[in-house]
């Protein structure tokens, strides 16, 4: 970070302390309310927290440091330290990936079922994969076609792989996955509407 220009060495202490220049300061900052959404939600909690707990704090220390840190760059720790707009950003990408993680399941069944018609009017199994991979894609769709994926696995699971297989993907991957995105989802909504009664009784305080 040093060669970077995003902090400097402070004296000849040992160990050597270092402090976050102007650059540094709004680089991690940015770095930590753009972390992504991941199945670890105690990144989100954590950063959450240190918002709430030291914005106010990092901002009254930039405007007592004036000869190094502009109005401009407190503006800007302002902006990225805004509790409201990062929760709701990580409500709209839990928002999504549910959505997305319904798609899937819905597809996935509807494949299952659609194999099993067709199987049942005797329909060759490769005419049945091209019917399926055309009416639901599946993600990887646009690299490697879901035809051409199960040539490459011998031939008495292919069938397996589209029906059981799948279903299992269904039952114990996205499913539990999106039950765990939904909790997180009320927990999220949980914390908005909370700060949102704190926000109205500062008002009515004053």
């Amino acid at each position: 970070m040093v060669r970077l220009g995003l902090a400097k060495k402070m004296g000849r202490k040992n160990p050597p302390r270092y402090k976050l220049t102007r650059a540094g300061l709004i680089q991690t900052l940015n770095d930590l309310v753009a972390l992504p959404l991941n199945d670890s939600y105690s990144e989100f909690f954590f950063v959450y927290q240190f918002i709430v707990n030291y914005k106010s704090r990092i901002i009254d220390l930039l405007n007592q440091d004036s000869k190094h840190f502009t109005k401009s760059n407190s503006l800007d720790v302002e902006f990225l330290m805004d509790e409201k707009k990062y929760l709701h950003r990580q409500l709209e990408l839990v928002n999504h990936e549910i959505r997305h993680l319904k798609e899937r399941i819905v597809d996935s069944e509807k494949s299952i079922a659609l194999f099993m018609e067709m199987k049942a009017n005797m329909i060759d199994s490769k005419k049945i994969f091209k019917m399926i991979e055309t009416k639901y894609p599946y993600e990887l769709n646009n690299q490697k076609r879901l035809s051409q994926l199960l040539q490459e696995i011998p031939e008495p699971l292919r069938e397996r792989e589209i029906t059981e297989a799948n279903q299992n993907r269904v039952n114990l991957f996205w499913k539990p996955k999106l039950q765990h995105l939904e909790s997180f989802g009320h927990i999220l909504k949980s914390l908005e509407h909370t700060k949102t009664l704190e926000k109205k009784a500062k008002k009515i305080d004053f």
